[in-house]
């Protein structure tokens, strides 16, 4: 049996599409799987507040499309970015055991947070983050900040913030 899932090319994407992967060719070793990369909506507009960009589900919608046509047979999505609300046709079938929700702050030099000085951007995209990092310091700037692990970095070393806080992913 051959099957192909629709995920995107992140390399948290693919990280999370690969523990899948692994998990479901360890309990069914015959079978295999293929990736496909499939470019949404939320990629292509990378540099756009989430806000702005138009309608829900901008990193699915178009890997979902991709499922129903029969492009793929079935997606790896993260549940964060899932919309509460399915459409009809597409089933969550499983969630897989989560992953530490700890993050991390990344800067450079390589700061604690209470070491950042008073008045330091730190970038995050997480309604949730900011509310954690300005109540525990205050005194800093929190500024949206979008795209994948890899696009954050660059805009830290880059000098667009001082530091930045990410999902801390193993393996990534």
């Amino acid at each position: 049996m051959r099957l192909i899932v629709g995920t995107r090319g992140s390399r948290l994407s693919l990280a999370q599409t690969g523990s899948v992967v692994d998990a479901l060719r360890k309990k069914n070793p015959c079978v295999e799987i293929k990736i496909k990369i499939i470019e949404t909506t939320g990629d292509r507009f990378e540099s756009a507040p989430l806000k702005e960009i138009y309608g829900k589900g901008v990193f699915e919608k178009e890997i979902d499309e991709a499922v129903v046509s029969g492009e793929v047979d079935f997606a790896v999505h993260s549940m964060k970015d899932v919309p509460a609300e399915q459409p009809e046709r597409l089933t969550i079938a499983a969630v897989p055991r989560r992953a530490p929700p700890n993050d991390v702050l990344i800067s450079q030099p390589p700061l604690r947070l209470y070491d950042l000085p008073s008045g330091a951007t730190v970038g995050t995209s997480s309604p949730r983050r900011i509310a954690e990092l300005l109540r525990i310091r205050p005194d800093l700037k929190a500024l949206p900040i979008r795209g994948n692990v890899d696009t954050r970095i660059r805009r830290l070393d880059s000098g667009d913030y001082d530091a930045v806080i990410l999902a801390a992913i193993v393996n990534l």
